[in-house]
């Protein structure tokens, strides 16, 4: 028996109603430029990020990132971005990593070009709201290794932080550093193993009760490359934790996702992904808070017997929220949690309840089918000169995609498909997301004889005996 754990192959861009789904601001925000690390100032009027692979920064396209930033209009619109000017911004790696409680304080990175260094530095608001250049931060017994630095200061002014090098349970891990004083920290100390894996995990964000610790990594198997997590502190020392797990739907989806915030008051989550964006990366944000819930995954729900769906209720920051399942208009039993693992049809519903909210989502209808059973005919199943063979399919489905070898054909996409070249051929037919395969069917090429006759030959030639020529290229 297959289990799918389905997540949104796409982001969703609006709002709808009753529905929780992603937003992606508009071209003022996101553009054919990567953008990264969202953050929000506390009053929620201004979001920094920064850019790269951009014309307009500092450097060029080739520029390692610069500062942007865009402002909330009176419309709930987002401002054309404006790029930060010098000293904030420069010819090598610049970026905001946290903005102070009253915005008179950015604290940023800084690295020249090709340069390895911390970066760690802040600026403050002058009274011509111009910012002053970046003043050096410390970190004590610091080997800084690696790429840039998604740091992260936290409730009681510790400072969460990525690095790679010793002590590292594999790539880049994430450290604590106690404060000395406003501008000071102690040396860096691993997070541990529950958090850290082999692989590499980056951009700390730690609610403001210091609880919880959400995350990037792509050292935890999930479907897509790299997700982000959350995992709650479990006593003072910073080592032990719950076990790490990916957020739901919207956040994460089959790409790749990265830089999760929360605004200061609790009302906005910000992240980037790769999927569904104007260019390589974009900024998405979800409005939390508000009294809604919506089941994942959002297509079609139609599988194959014998395969369990996982439904997910939306991503919500509420630890304390309690989750109730229905089948039919009916509770299921036990069934509590913000996940259900499905294998039978049916009408399924999931309600939400935090503090006086209590959330319906809407009804999922949930059906399981007989898996097609495709198998290719053809009217011949050689080529030869300039012909062409019609490849049709048995199996009924509603969408079906043609393969030759082993590629994706993008205008094969009906039952029968005309093929005029050699190969091996498949037809993929589906019943929503219940897809099967069918065999190989090789279409092979006939190169007639060569026949030389009495009066074709010349003299001293050998003479040219017919062949038969079978070929399969």
């Amino acid at each position: 028996m297959r289990s799918l754990l389905i997540l949104s192959g796409f982001l969703f861009l609006t709002f709808q109603g009753f529905s929780q789904l992603a937003v992606r601001p508009d071209a003022n925000i996101n553009s054919a430029c990567e953008e990264r690390e969202p953050i929000p100032s506390a009053d929620g009027q201004t979001v920094y990020f920064w850019r790269r692979e951009c014309p307009d920064n500092a450097g060029g396209y080739n520029d390692p990132g610069d500062i942007w930033y865009s402002e909330l209009q009176p419309d709930r619109t987002w401002s054309e971005a404006q790029r930060m000017e010098m000293p904030l911004n420069s010819k090598g790696h610049d970026f905001v990593w946290q903005v102070s409680a009253d915005h008179d304080t950015l604290f940023l990175m800084q690295a020249a070009p090709g340069v390895q260094e911390p970066g760690l530095s802040y600026s403050t608001r002058m009274r011509n709201n111009k910012w002053t250049a970046p003043v050096t931060m410390n970190i004590r017994r610091f080997r800084y290794s690696g790429t840039y630095k998604d740091y992260f200061k936290g409730p009681g002014n510790v400072l969460l932080l990525p690095n790679e090098g010793y002590p590292s349970f594999g790539g880049t891990d994430l450290s604590i550093c106690c404060p000395i004083n406003d501008t000071a920290w102690s040396k860096p100390v691993n997070l541990g193993s529950d958090i850290n894996t082999a692989g590499n995990e980056d951009a700390p964000y730690l609610s403001p009760d210091g609880k919880a610790l959400y995350f990037n990594s792509d050292g935890r198997s999930l479907t897509g490359d790299h997700n982000i997590y959350v995992s709650y502190r479990l006593d003072d020392t910073w080592q032990r934790w719950s076990a790490p797990q990916a957020l739901p739907p919207p956040i994460n989806s089959l790409g790749y996702d990265f830089d999760f915030q929360i605004s200061r008051d609790g009302s906005v989550a910000w992240w980037c992904s790769d999927q569904g964006t104007i260019g390589n990366n974009d900024i998405f944000s979800l409005t939390l808070n508000q009294c809604e819930v919506d089941i994942y995954p959002m297509e079609e729900l139609t599988y194959c017997k014998g395969e369990t769906l996982l439904l997910q209720a939306g991503f919500s920051a509420d630890t304390e929220a309690t989750y109730q399942w229905y089948k039919n208009g009916s509770a299921i039993r036990g069934a509590f949690q913000s996940a259900l693992r499905v294998t039978v049809d049916g009408e399924y519903q999931v309600v939400r309840t935090s503090g006086s909210c209590r959330a319906e989502s809407p009804i999922r209808q949930v059906s399981f089918v007989d898996p097609p059973v495709p198998l290719i005919d053809a009217n011949g199943e050689v080529l030869c000169l300039q012909d062409s063979l019609q490849l049709s399919v048995s199996g009924i489905g509603s969408s079906y995609q043609w393969f030759k070898n082993n590629l994706r054909i993008p205008e094969g996409t009906r039952r029968s498909y005309w093929v005029d070249s050699p190969g091996s051929y498949e037809v993929e037919v589906a019943n929503g997301n219940c897809a099967t395969r069918s065999p190989v069917y090789d279409v092979l090429t006939f190169n007639p004889p060569v026949i030389f006759t009495e009066d074709d030959t010349m003299e001293g030639w050998m003479p040219i005996l017919p062949r038969w020529q079978w070929t399969n290229t």
